[in-house]
C-alpha cells in the first residue's frame, strides 16, 4: 500500500533491508547461545552427515554469514581484517591482476565478488565479459548500479554457492541451472573457501570436484585456520574440520587441476593459487 501511494521504492527497500538485518542479529544471538550443542551446523561436518542437503543444517548458523551486520547499509561490506594494510591490499590486487593476465581468459566468473573490485581486474586484463556472483543482495545491487552507470561488461548476479539455483520452470527447462548456462574460461574465488568449508560444512574434495567441472583456470585464495577471519568463524563452535589444511587443499585440488602458480600474499597468512584443469584422458 505504501508503495502504491508514494512510489518511494528506494525508501521501502531500505526499510525492508534494515528489518532483515535486525532479524539476523536476533538469530545470531540465538545461535551463539546454542552453538555448543551437537547439531548440524554447529558440531557436525557434512562429511559426518553424509553430505546432507543444506536444509538439514541449522538455519541460524547459515544466516549468520549471509547478510551484512551493519547499521549503515551504504558502507562496503568487506569484512575488515586486522592483519590487512593498504600495502597488503595493493599487493593482492597486483598478484590477482598478473594471474588473470596469464590465463588469457575471455570470460571470467567471480565467486564472492562483493562490490566487484576484483571483477574489474578481469576486464582490465583482457576479458570481454565478467560475471560477479555474490550472496549479499546489497552488494549485488550496489555493483549493478555501478555497472549501469559505467557501461562495463559485468553482470552482477545473486547466488548462494552452497545452495545454487537448480533448473526450474516447465519440465525444468524454462530456466536452467548455472552450469547449463555456459562455462567460463576462468573462475576467480577470493576469500571464499573458508566460508564454504567451515561456515557451510562443505568438504574440500567436493569443492575441488565441483570447480574442476566448471572451469579451465581457477584463481583461488586459500585462507588457513590461523587467519583471523577463520578464527572468528571458529570462535563460537567446535573445530570439527581436521581436514581443512593447506596440505589437504593442495592434494584435493591437484586431483582435478595442475598447479601453475602459488603466491604467498604479502603481509598475510593467505596463499593465492592459479590452477589449470587437467586434460581429460581420451576414451578408447
Amino acid at each position: 500500500v505504501g508503495v502504491r501511494q508514494t512510489g518511494d521504492l528506494p525508501a521501502v527497500g531500505t526499510f525492508a533491508a534494515r528489518i532483515t538485518v535486525a532479524a539476523v542479529r536476533t538469530v545470531e544471538v540465538l545461535y551463539i547461545s546454542q552453538c555448543q550443542r551437537k547439531s548440524p551446523g554447529s558440531g557436525t561436518s557434512r562429511e559426518e552427515l553424509g553430505m546432507a542437503h543444506p536444509s538439514s543444517i541449522d538455519p541460524a548458523h547459515q544466516m549468520t554469514f549471509q547478510l551484512p551486520l551493519t547499521d549503515d547499509l551504504r558502507k562496503p561490506h568487506f569484512t575488515p581484517c586486522s592483519a590487512a594494510s593498504a600495502g597488503a591490499a595493493a599487493g593482492k590486487l597486483e598478484c590477482v591482476r598478473k594471474l588473470l593476465a596469464e590465463t588469457g581468459a575471455g570470460t571470467v566468473w567471480d565467486f564472492g565478488a562483493n562490490d566487484g573490485r576484483y571483477t574489474r581486474l578481469a576486464l582490465s586484463s583482457g576479458a570481454s565479459l565478467a560475471v560477479a556472483f555474490d550472496m549479499d543482495p546489497v552488494a549485488v545491487e550496489r555493483n549493478y548500479n555501478t555497472v549501469r552507470k559505467s557501461g562495463e561488461q559485468i553482470l552482477p548476479l545473486l547466488l548462494d554457492l552452497s545452495n545454487p539455483s537448480p533448473s526450474i520452470g516447465f519440465a525444468n527447462r524454462e530456466r536452467t541451472a548455472l552450469p547449463a548456462r555456459g562455462t567460463p574460461d576462468c573462475i576467480l574465488m577470493l576469500a571464499v573457501i573458508h566460508h564454504l568449508a567451515i561456515s557451510n560444512n562443505l568438504p574440500l574434495p567436493r569443492i575441488a570436484e565441483w570447480l574442476g567441472g566448471l572451469t579451465a583456470f581457477l584463481i583461488i585464495e586459500f585462507v588457513p585456520k590461523e587467519d583471523s577471519q577463520v578464527q572468528r568463524l571458529l570462535r563460537n563452535r567446535a573445530d570439527v574440520f581436521p581436514g581443512y589444511t593447506q596440505e589437504s587443499f593442495e592434494r584435493e585440488f591437484s586431483r582435478f587441476f595442475q598447479l601453475r602458480h602459488r603466491i604467498a600474499l604479502p603481509e598475510s597468512l593467505r596463499t593465492l593459487y592459479l590452477w589449470e584443469r587437467r586434460p581429460v584422458p581420451d576414451e578408447k
